[in-house]
Parts: C-alpha cells; structure tokens; sequence
C-alpha cells in the first residue's frame, strides 16, 4: 500500500474523543473524557487546523483566559514535508501576537498567585517561536493525524517504522517511541495497523521518578517493572485522506501506577 495527498481543495471534518483512567495504589482513580469537532482544509502541501471551542461559559477567571487561548489556537496553519507529517506552523507569529495581548489585558489585574504562575510558565513557551511550534506539532491528535506514513511503502509482510515523541501522556514528559505499521487493507478499504513501543532512548528511571513526585507512596512496595503498550489503526479514503483512526495505550508501573488511554478520530 502506498499513498499520496490529493492536491485538491478537501475539507474533512472529524469528531474526536479521547478517554484515559489513571489508577495508582494509593490514591482514588482519577476519569477524564474530551470530545471535540475539528475541520481540516488539505491543500495540496499546505493544510489549514480548525478547532472548536470547548469551554462555551465563563466560570472564572482562568476559565475565561482558557477561552480566549482556545480562540488563539482555533485556527492553524502548517506546511506538510512530503509524508505528510508536520514541517512548521505558517502563522505561528500571529499567534504570539494575540497572546501577547491576552497577557497584557489579563495578567495585572489577576490576584490569585497561582493562576498568576500558570500564565507565567506558559508565557515561557508562547514567547519562544520554536517552542510554541513544537507543542503546536504534537499538540492532542496532530502527531495522529500527520504521523507522516505518505509516499512510503506499507508492506503486509514487513512494518513500517517510524520514531516519533508521544506527547500528552500522563506525567507530561516526552516519551520516544517506535510505530511499526503494517498493511491491514482489504478489497474494500485501504487500511494501516499499528503497534506501538517505547524507543531504545527512553529513560525509564526518570519516567518513574517523575510519576512518583506527582504520587508519592507512603507504602514500603517495591516498585516494578515498566511496561508500555500500544495498537491500533487507520482507514483512509478514495483522496488517501484519513477516514477513522483508534489508538488505544496502556502504561504500567508495576505497584504505582496503571494509566489507560484511548484516542477516537471519525470523520463527520
């Protein structure tokens, strides 16, 4: 299986949910479950990123900075490389500026010391252009969605393997990792499998030591072994544009943590 990008006008429009379950021996489960709409103009090697918001009231303070951030970020532009993953974000600089103004409007009129250290650290990305363009890039489900499989032979009998840095994923470090897909296709569909492993550069001991401060044990247990699991797969159709992709991630420290994931793209 080979495919390419159609340089027509397309514009898709996905529904996207993503659940996780964090389990750890010493503290209460803790759910989580987001849904959102998006819209993907594809041109040619330009694509446009269209967000909805998700937070509709103002409740407070940082819910309404949160608000108008999501009307910062409603609207990406990048440049795709020629497999189709993520080379820069075009309107990054603008970006900045209406940050920029958000922080001047909002943060001298804050009292509370720790939203005031939110915007603070964030105001360290926001300002530094290839840092904001590096979360941008693996921001929620753009890592997914511009895994970056085109023009590449995807072969039934050998994977494809592709390195990558998995953001978002509980405690927030980069974990590298290794996609080993396959061609799963049928006659009626074309479609990748995948598999997905942690990276001979991950360093374990400091994943755990990261976990642990964010859920210090009072227990003499005798912390396990680390392991990480992932699969799933990816439908495209009749343009080779992306139809419907799972994930589903399991990570497991054995007598600390147990953290599930899944990720849902459909498109509308």
């Amino acid at each position: 299986m080979k495919l390419n990008y159609s340089n027509e006008n397309i514009l898709k429009k996905y529904d996207i949910k993503f659940k996780e379950s964090i389990i750890t021996s010493e503290y209460s489960e803790e759910k989580n479950e987001l849904e959102i709409k998006i819209e993907i103009e594809y041109k040619g090697d330009q694509i446009s990123f269209f967000i909805e918001s998700e937070l509709k009231e103002e409740e407070g303070r940082l819910e309404s900075i949160l608000e108008q951030m999501n009307k910062i970020f409603n609207k990406i532009d990048c440049k795709l490389d020629k497999n189709g993953q993520i080379e820069t974000v075009t309107n990054v600089e603008e970006m900045m500026k209406k940050w920029e103004n958000l922080r001047k409007e909002n943060f001298f009129k804050l009292k509370d010391e720790n939203i005031k250290e939110f915007i603070f650290k964030l105001n360290r990305i926001m300002n530094n252009r290839y840092k904001l363009i590096e979360m941008i890039k693996r921001f929620n489900v753009m890592p997914f969605l511009f895994l970056g499989v085109y023009n590449q032979e995807i072969k039934k009998s050998s994977p494809l393997r592709l390195k990558r840095k998995f953001y978002n994923v509980f405690p927030l470090i980069n974990i590298p990792i290794q996609y080993e897909i396959y061609d799963g296709s049928t006659e009626k569909e074309k479609m990748g499998k995948f598999i997905l492993k942690e990276d001979e550069g991950f360093d374990r001991r400091e994943y755990v030591k990261q976990v642990l401060e964010c859920y210090p044990i009072k227990s003499e247990h005798k912390i396990g072994s680390f392991d990480l699991k992932g699969e799933g797969y990816c439908s495209f159709d009749k343009n080779d544009l992306l139809k419907e992709m799972e994930l589903k991630l399991v990570i497991e420290v054995k007598n600390l943590i147990n953290y599930k994931c899944t990720y849902e793209i459909k498109e509308r």
